[in-house]
């Protein structure tokens, strides 16, 4: 998907299906290496917050990462990249440079901070 896109929930949402039944991310290893698995609690938690997104948002790549979190991510240049990722623990991460962890009850918060950083 392209970052210039504007936010097509239904296709990324199909994606997230995608990654969750084609290309098995639920066994250790599955990078070939040493990743973790992605919890099936935390493609659930991804779902909630694509459809919490607004209309308005740029498309962002769903990318599993090697310790099991899956993020979505937009890449504006290689210094300027946000994310949001989960695990399955109920905890969301929100990277803008630096990693912090946040409870979801500030996820409106994120959202309006995403907004401000995608348009600058």
């Amino acid at each position: 998907m392209s970052r210039f896109e504007f936010l097509d929930k239904d296709a990324l949402l199909a994606e997230l299906h995608k990654i969750k039944n084609d290309d098995d991310h639920s066994d250790a290893g599955w990078d070939g290496e040493t990743a973790k698995p992605v919890h099936n609690k935390a493609y659930s938690e991804l779902k909630e917050i694509i459809n919490s997104l607004p209309d308005t948002f740029h498309t962002p790549e769903i990318v599993p990462e090697i310790d099991g979190t899956l993020n979505l991510e937009w890449f504006k240049h290689i210094n300027n990249i946000t994310s949001i990722g989960v695990n399955g623990t109920g905890k969301i991460y929100y990277k803008v440079g630096l990693h912090i962890e946040i409870d979801k009850n500030v996820f409106p918060t994120i959202v309006d901070d995403i907004k401000l950083r995608l348009t600058l």
